[in-house]
């Protein structure tokens, strides 16, 4: 795997599974994170997920460490995406124009910023319409 290779974007089911330890794949998201970091990734997400993160760990863990996750995304590491007009138009467009899958917003940024940084892999854990050549991230065997 070449240096360009080792960029992946995390998804909020990621996220999600790597907090909450009764989570069906709270095992799997554990292993990713080791992964990349015994393989010096360059970890990516984007604004849509970290909200959705967020939300979700207020709604079913607790409000303060929902907020002390918060404070680690933005303290660590993981570059986040701020979509700006351009992605946006983009997201939209990929939307509108794909009438075989049921692509969310945040799916479609993903797609669009993994595209324009030169990111290969989106980890998530859903069912997830991949384009422009990325691919979901599976651990090697």
């Amino acid at each position: 795997m070449t240096q360009n290779d080792k960029k992946v974007i995390i998804s909020n089911q990621v996220f999600f599974a790597f907090i909450d330890r009764s989570h069906q794949n709270h095992g799997q998201a554990v292993a990713f994170f080791r992964y990349f970091t015994e393989e010096q990734f360059e970890l990516y997400t984007v604004l849509f997920s970290v909200a959705a993160t967020y939300q979700d760990l207020q709604d079913h863990i607790g409000l303060s460490i929902a907020r002390n996750w918060l404070k680690s995304i933005f303290l660590g590491n993981i570059q986040i995406a701020y979509p700006d007009e351009a992605t946006i138009k983009a997201a939209i467009k990929l939307i509108t124009s794909t009438y075989n899958y049921n692509i969310t917003i945040d799916q479609a940024v993903m797609n669009v910023v993994a595209d324009k940084k030169g990111i290969p892999f989106i980890a998530t854990f859903e069912f997830f319409p991949f384009f422009f050549g990325i691919k979901p991230f599976t651990l090697p065997l």
